[in-house]
Order: structure tokens, then C-alpha cells, then sequence
């Protein structure tokens, strides 16, 4: 969209910005501001200039620091940031970079699914039914069906996690469901108690 030569008919179409063409006091051809009618190219050469300033620098690091200790803001952003993580977008993006890395890393993985392994099995208790067994399986042949039928990755999740922070559920067809693996990265190792 072009905008418009004058500042009354910026402020009429209610646009921040107007473009006159003609160069301002320093030489620049930059779009201008409606509240001031400032150049935008001198008001970038400013503000790097100010940031480049010792005492400008020192604020900053004094207002992160504050922020980084205050626990409210840091819980904001921490959840922020693991919204944006969320995201299939995002995950598209990382996806090349996790394939390398897991390849680089096998070993890592590899202890991982172990771990994994050896939790699922010791949270799967020796009174289980073959009939409850079978249900395992199901629930977990159903996953695959509907990743396959849908073509959006399903995962089996337990609903209570096998190793959860405060409480560890079990390895039983009670405690199964089936959520997008989207659901399921957002809900992570969490549980939220149904009051």
C-alpha cells in the first residue's frame, strides 16, 4: 500500500506514516510520522545512536536484571516463550536441525529411550490382566490408525505421567488417551488434578 503525500490525509485514513518525497533537513527521503511529522530514517540514526550510549547500556542491563529476579515476569516469559515452541510452525522450522542432532547425539537418545522404557516398565504393575494388556495395545494400535487416517501425528499420553514432578501414574489402559502430538507437547510432563 502506498501511502499518502500528506499528513492530513494519514491522519483521515488513520496510518502512523505519510510520504511527502521531499528530502528533510539532514538529506534523507524517508517516510514521515503523523504524530510529529519526524523523518523515520532520522529517527533510526537516533535511536541506535542513544543505544550506543554507556548509560543507555547500563539501564538496560540493570531493567534485565531486575526483570530476571522478579519470578512473575519470569514465569510470563518462560511461558511465552514455550508458546511460541508450540507451534506446528516452529516445529517445522527445528525439524532438519533435530534430525542432525539426534544423529550426532545417538547415544543420548538411545539412554533416553531406555530410561523411558525402564519407567513404563516399572510403572506397569505385575496384576494386570491379559484382557488390560490387550487394551494397552489397542489403545496404542488406535493412535496409529488415526495418524494414519487423519495425517496428523497421534500419541498414546498418560494422564497422570510416569514420572511426573509431585505424583507418577501408571502404565494401565485407565490412564491412556489419545491427543494430536500437539496436545500432547503442550501438556508436556504435566498433570492437573480434576477438582
Amino acid at each position: 500500500m502506498s501511502l499518502p503525500a500528506t499528513k492530513a490525509d494519514a491522519k483521515k485514513l488513520g496510518l502512523s506514516f505519510y510520504f511527502t518525497g521531499k528530502p528533510c533537513k539532514k538529506g534523507h527521503t524517508s517516510k514521515r510520522r503523523v504524530v510529529n511529522s519526524g523523518c523515520q530514517e532520522c529517527k533510526k540514526l537516533a535511536d541506535a545512536a542513544r543505544r550506543e550510549k554507556p548509560e543507555y547500556k547500563k539501564s538496560m542491563r540493570e531493567l534485565q536484571s531486575d526483570r530476571r529476579s522478579d519470578p512473575k515476569i519470569k514465569a510470563a516469559e518462560l511461558e511465552a516463550q514455550s508458546a511460541r515452541r508450540r507451534t506446528e510452525e516452529y516445529r517445522e522450522k527445528v525439524k532438519p536441525f533435530n534430525r542432525d542432532y539426534k544423529k550426532a547425539n545417538r547415544g543420548k537418545y538411545n539412554a533416553y529411550d531406555a530410561k523411558r522404557s525402564a519407567a513404563k516398565l516399572q510403572r506397569t504393575p505385575a496384576w494386570l490382566s491379559e484382557r488390560d494388556k490387550n487394551d494397552i495395545l489397542s489403545i496404542y494400535e488406535q493412535a496409529r490408525q488415526l495418524t494414519k487416517t487423519s495425517g496428523e501425528e497421534h500419541h498414546v499420553d498418560h494422564i497422570i505421567p510416569l514420572q511426573g514432578v509431585l505424583v507418577s501414574g501408571l502404565h494401565v489402559p485407565w490412564n491412556l488417551q489419545i491427543l494430536t502430538a500437539l496436545e500432547n507437547m503442550k501438556k508436556n510432563n504435566s498433570f492437573k488434578a480434576v477438582a
